[in-house]
């Protein structure tokens, strides 16, 4: 008997979805943090960003009064 058959296919799709939400949080952990470069997975994941541009971009929409829950509406 295989490895692959002593599973069913409710084992497969429960692993998959768990691999999916954890790479969704760490994406979303990545997105969201304010530092200009950022490793993840020993190198595997590496985003660079400019900062300085999200946070002017930012200041303007508070002078503004605008709110992030806003702009998506």
């Amino acid at each position: 008997m295989n490895w692959i058959e002593t599973f069913d296919g409710i084992f497969f799709i429960t692993v998959i979805t768990i691999l999916t939400a954890f790479f969704g949080v760490v994406l979303r952990f990545c997105l969201r943090s304010k530092c200009g470069e950022i490793n993840f997975c020993w190198g595997c994941l590496k985003i660079n960003r400019n900062v300085e541009l999200e946070q002017e971009e930012e200041m303007k929409a508070m002078e503004l009064g605008i709110h992030r829950d806003e702009e998506k509406k």
